[in-house]
């Protein structure tokens, strides 16, 4: 089942089924394995599937990137 989701551009958010997403909805892009649109997630500098809720950037070899250190296994945070 594909999630709601709507973008609010004056807020810079995505609220995925009741969650707000720092980020945007990345224009013409759809996941390889579902087919639905991805999410840049701001916080993490990384693009997700929402309704996989999976990451699609690998974590960077940095373990002091602000980024990636601190970025949870699933981007909805939830299974």
């Amino acid at each position: 089942m594909s999630p709601t989701m709507l973008e609010n551009e004056v807020e810079g958010v995505v609220v995925v089924d009741g969650l707000s997403v720092p980020g945007f909805l990345v224009p013409e892009t759809a996941c390889a394995s579902c087919g639905s649109q991805l999410v840049h997630h701001d916080t993490f500098d990384a693009r997700f599937c929402p309704s996989c809720n999976v990451w699609l950037e690998s974590r960077c070899a940095d373990p002091t990137c602000s980024f990636c250190s601190a970025r949870p296994e699933l981007p909805l945070g939830r299974s």
